[in-house]
C-alpha cells in the first residue's frame, strides 16, 4: 500500500468515526487493516497533508460554535469554496467561519445562475472546473501526494493550491473534542508470537472486534488520567504500537495520539462519547442491549476459539462444559454510595468473593499509592474509576510477568468459535469473547481506563470477563504449572474461588499455596513438591486457617507483609479487605480498616490493634472474639485490637 492510499484510509477512518458508522469502519477495518507505523498522530497527519494551517482555523470554529468537522470534510468545504472562488485565495482560506459563509453565498450565487443558464451546461463546466482544480493541486504536490515536493531551485515548497499557507508548529486539530479527557486512548500492542511460548494458546491476531456490550452514559466517563500516580507516568504509550484510532473525547492540546480519536465508537464516556452506541461506553438506560452490537474497538482482537474456550471452562470447573451461576453472571465491579465507603466495591451475592475482595485491594492500593484515600474525605467518583482501571492494569500486568496482558471482553452476537473438542458444548458467553493483547502496560492501562464502564455496567458481568482475562495472560497451560496438582481447577465448592486463582491474581502465579517459597514433601520418587509464594507481594493476605491449624497452615510474610498495608483476608470460606492509612505497621498502635463487599456494610470499621499491649488476648471460652481479630493477629502476634467507634465487631 502506497503512502497516498494509506493517508486516503486514514482520513476516511476519522470520518467514519465521526459519523459513527460504525459498521463501515469495521468492514473497513476487514478489508484494509492498518499496517504498523502506519500515521498515528493527528499532528504528523496534519502535517503530512500540509493542511495545518487550516485546520487550526477549523479548531477555532468549533470552539466558536461551529460544527466540529473530520479532517476530511474540512479539506472538502475548503475545495469547495476554493472552486466557487474561482480557484483563489490561499492555502489558509481565511477562518473555517467565513469559509462557511463563502460556502453558502457561492452556493446561493450559483443557484442563480443556474436559472438562466443550461443546467447540463452547468454542471459540465462545474465539473470541468473541480477536474483541474485537482489536477493543478496534485501536480503541484498537494494534500494527496504525502509530503512536499521541490520547486524549481530543488528546495522543497508548499504546495501551489495546496489547502495550507506557510508551516507553522504547534497546533492540533481535534475536530470532534470532549469537555474532559483521559490521558489518551490505547495505541495497539502486539506481543511478538515467536518470542513468547505461551502465546501458542492464541489465535493469530486478526484486526476487527469490538469491546462488546456497554453505551454510553454521562455518569460513567472516566475520570481524568492525573487522577492516580504511579505508573504509566509517561503520557506516551510504550510497547510495539500499530496505529488504532479514536476520534471523541479528548482535549485537543492533551492529545497528540491519532489512536485516540476513535472514542466516540469504540473507547466512548458519557454522552460526548457516542451515548448508546460507544462500544466501551457505560450503559445508558436506554441503549445498554444495543450497545453491545456496536462495532469496532481502535485496539485489534481475535475472537476465542472453541478450543480455548473449553480449556478455559475445564481450568476454571473441571469440566469443559461447566457453567457459572446466576452470582456469576450478575457481578460487576462498581462502588457503594454509602457515605464514608465510597471506596468500597459491591458483592451482590455469595461466590465471587475471592475475585471481588482481591479487585478490592488493588483498588486500595491505588488510592493509596495515588494520595487519594485519607480518613474522613471520599474519593471523588472519577478518581475511584480511575483506581479502578489502575487496579485491573497492575492485577492484569502482574499476571503477564511484566510483559504482556490479554483482555478479554464481551463479543458480538455474530462472533464464531468454530468448532470445539469432542462432547463439547457452548454456554453461549465464552464462544463469544474477544482477546485484546497489550505488550505495555501504558497501552493497557489507557485502554482500560478509556473503557472502564465496561467493567462497571450492572448488565456486563465483568467478574467471570475478568477471570478469562488473567487466565488467558498467564495461559492455561502457565496456570496447570503453577499449580501443586496440573488437574486442579479454580472453582471450589459452592462455586467459591479457589487459593489458586486469589493468589494468581495477587502474586501472578496459581501457587496453590501462602508459605513462603516452596516446600518438597517426601524423598525421591514420592516427592511432591509444594509450591508458596515466590516473593514479597503489591497486595497481602490474612487467612484464618492460620490461627485455626497452627503449625499446619501458616501464611508467609511475603503476603503478611506487602508492599503496601492492603491485605484480602480470608475468614469463614468469605474473602473482604483490611487496610491501614499508616506505613509505619511495625512500630506501636496502629488502625486499620476493614471492609466486607458483601456485608451490606453502612459503617466504617475502624479497628485499634496495639502490638504492644501487655492486655492478655481473650479466651474464646470466655467472650466471643471475632474472626477478623483472630485474622489480625495472625499478622501483630498477641496484639489488643479493639473496634472503635460504637461499631460491633464482625462475627
Amino acid at each position: 500500500m502506497d503512502e497516498v492510499t494509506e493517508l486516503t484510509l486514514t482520513c476516511v477512518r476519522e470520518f467514519l468515526s465521526k459519523q459513527k458508522l460504525t459498521a463501515s469502519l469495521e468492514q473497513l477495518d476487514l478489508e484494509a487493516p492498518r499496517r504498523p507505523g502506519a500515521v498515528s498522530s493527528r499532528k504528523e497527519l496534519a502535517k503530512k497533508l500540509e493542511i495545518e494551517d487550516l485546520v487550526k482555523k477549523a479548531k477555532k470554529a468549533e470552539k466558536a460554535g461551529g460544527k466540529a468537522r473530520s479532517m476530511l470534510e474540512v479539506m472538502s468545504q475548503y475545495f469547495m469554496v476554493k472552486a466557487a472562488e474561482g480557484g483563489g485565495g490561499d492555502g489558509g482560506g481565511g477562518t473555517a467561519t467565513e469559509t462557511s459563509q463563502k460556502s453558502s453565498s457561492a452556493s446561493s450565487s450559483s443557484r442563480s445562475r443556474s436559472a438562466r443558464d443550461d443546467p447540463e451546461r452547468a454542471a459540465r463546466k462545474a465539473a470541468r472546473k473541480a477536474a483541474k482544480d485537482t489536477e493543478r493541486t496534485t501536480s503541484a504536490g498537494s494534500s494527496g501526494s504525502g509530503g512536499e515536493r521541490p520547486d524549481k531551485s530543488g528546495r522543497p515548497s508548499a504546495a501551489a493550491g495546496s489547502p495550507r499557507g506557510p508551516r507553522k508548529r504547534g497546533s492540533v486539530l481535534n475536530a470532534a473534542a470532549a469537555e474532559e479527557s483521559p490521558q489518551g486512548s490505547p495505541l495497539s500492542s502486539r506481543r511478538s508470537r515467536d518470542k513468547d511460548p505461551r502465546a501458542a494458546d492464541r489465535p493469530p491476531p486478526s484486526r476487527g472486534g469490538g469491546w462488546g456490550g456497554g453505551g454510553g452514559a454521562g455518569d460513567d466517563r472516566p475520570p481524568p488520567a492525573a487522577a492516580l500516580r504511579g505508573p504509566p507516568k509517561s503520557r506516551t504509550h510504550g510497547g510495539n504500537d500499530d496505529g488504532g484510532m479514536m476520534m471523541e473525547d479528548m482535549e485537543v492540546d492533551e492529545m497528540d495520539d491519532f489512536d485516540s480519536s476513535m472514542g466516540s465508537m469504540s473507547l466512548g464516556r458519557g454522552s460526548g462519547g457516542g451515548g448508546g452506541s460507544s462500544r466501551f461506553g457505560g450503559p445508558s438506560s436506554s441503549s445498554s442491549s444495543s450497545s453491545s452490537s456496536s462495532s469496532s474497538s481502535s485496539h485489534p482482537s481475535t475472537p476465542i476459539t472453541a478450543k480455548t474456550a473449553a480449556a478455559v471452562r475445564a481450568l476454571i470447573f473441571g469440566d469443559q462444559n461447566g457453567t457459572w451461576n446466576k452470582p456469576w453472571m450478575v457481578q460487576n465491579f462498581d462502588f457503594t454510595p454509602n457515605k464514608g465507603l465510597e471506596y468500597g466495591l459491591v458483592q451482590k451475592e455469595g461466590g465471587p468473593c475471592g475475585v471481588v475482595a482481591t479487585v478490592q485491594a488493588f483498588v486500595l492500593k491505588a488510592l493509596i499509592d495515588g494520595k487519594n484515600l485519607k480518613p474522613n474525605a471520599a474519593p471523588s467518583r472519577d478518581v475511584l474509576k480511575a483506581a479502578l482501571a489502575k487496579a485491573l492494569a497492575d492485577i492484569l500486568w502482574g499476571v503477564g510477568g511484566g510483559k504482556s496482558a490479554t483482555v478479554v471482553l464481551k463479543g458480538s452476537s455474530s462472533s464464531r468459535a468454530g468448532a470445539g473438542p469432542p462432547g463439547y458444548k457452548s454456554d453461549g458467553m465464552t464462544e463469544k469473547c474477544q482477546l485484546y493483547v497489550f505488550s505495555s502496560f501504558n497501552s493497557l492501562h489507557t485502554f482500560l481506563t478509556n473503557g472502564i464502564a465496561q467493567f462497571t455496567s450492572p448488565s456486563i458481568p465483568s467478574c467471570i470477563y475478568l477471570v478469562y482475562s488473567v487466565i488467558l495472560t498467564r495461559t492455561v497451560e502457565g496456570v496447570r504449572d503453577d499449580m501443586d496438582e496440573r488437574g486442579g481447577r479454580l472453582m471450589g465448592a459452592h462455586s467459591y474461588c479457589t487459593q489458586d486463582l486469589v493468589n494468581l491474581m495477587i502474586t501472578g502465579k496459581a501457587s496453590s499455596n501462602v508459605f513462603d517459597g516452596n516446600k518438597t514433601m517426601g524423598e525421591g520418587k514420592d516427592a511432591f513438591h509444594l509450591k508458596g509464594i515466590a516473593s514479597k507481594a503489591p497486595v497481602g493476605l490474612l487467612s484464618l486457617f492460620e490461627h485455626c491449624n497452627p503449625g499446619i497452615i501458616e501464611v508467609g510474610q511475603n503476603l503478611k507483609s506487602p508492599d503496601v498495608p492492603v491485605w484480602v483476608v480470608c475468614s469463614e470460606s468469605h474473602y473482604s479487605a483490611l487496610f491501614s492509612f499508616s506505613s509505619m505497621l511495625s512500630k506501636g498502635p496502629v488502625d486499620v480498616y476493614y471492609y466486607d463487599p458483601l456485608g451490606r456494610q453502612e459503617d466504617v470499621y475502624r479497628i485499634a490493634v496495639d502490638p504492644d499491649s501487655t492486655e492478655p488476648v481473650p479466651d474464646e471460652k470466655d467472650v466471643m472474639v471475632s474472626p477478623i481479630d483472630h485474622c489480625i493477629r495472625t499478622r501483630w502476634r498477641g496484639a489488643e485490637v479493639s473496634w472503635q467507634d460504637g461499631v460491633d465487631p464482625v462475627y
